[in-house]
């Protein structure tokens, strides 16, 4: 899956953590507002841990 990206200021839609938040719109229209970065990669079905070994 893919999405559209940009850098945000304001908190995770989902955990309310503003460390490292981002504005993403999902491109089969599924999601769209601001979340962390962990969010996002299980929005994008990426696990974390895995993301992190690469």
């Amino acid at each position: 899956m893919s999405a559209v990206i940009k850098l945000s200021d304001k908190p995770c839609f989902l955990c309310k953590s503003k460390e490292t938040t981002v504005h993403a719109k999902l491109k089969d229209g599924t999601f769209q507002g601001v979340v962390c970065m962990a969010h996002l990669l299980r929005l994008l079905g990426v696990e974390p841990k895995a993301a992190e070994k690469q």
